[in-house]
């Protein structure tokens, strides 16, 4: 929340600035900048969930460390594999719950239910 503090006390800055300021032009400035900053911006509170909601997918690469964040299990998977085939290696990705999955246990990785769907045999005998 200290950025949070940080935006008000820019706002009451800017707002102090307008009303000292002896020139039209900058005075006017300054409310528009005050406006800015108490404008609502991105919802931290609602990125903050989607950040906790979304799988970690991390691997080595030879510039260091890579991560990527995905919503579903399909599209970690997805995302793993491309990072392994571009030369990646410790690929892992991270549940949300925070359950961290080698890639030799990517088939225990829980995903949706379409994608969970049983293989459907056919009797092709007479």
């Amino acid at each position: 929340m200290g950025a949070v503090k940080d935006i008000r006390k820019q706002a009451e800055v800017a707002e102090k600035a307008a009303a000292r300021a002896a020139d039209a032009f900058v005075a006017n400035q300054m409310k528009t900048l005050a406006e800015a900053f108490r404008a609502p911006g991105r919802d931290h509170e609602k990125e903050q969930k989607e950040e906790e909601m979304s799988f970690t997918v991390k691997g080595m690469c030879r510039h260091g460390e890579l991560a990527h964040r995905r919503k579903t299990a399909e599209a970690a998977l997805t995302k793993a594999r491309e990072l392994a085939k571009i030369g990646c290696y410790d690929v892992h990705i991270i549940t949300p719950e925070g359950r961290d999955y080698a890639s030799s246990e990517f088939g225990d990785l829980p995903r949706s239910a379409v994608a969970w769907r049983p293989i459907q045999k056919t009797n092709t005998h007479p």
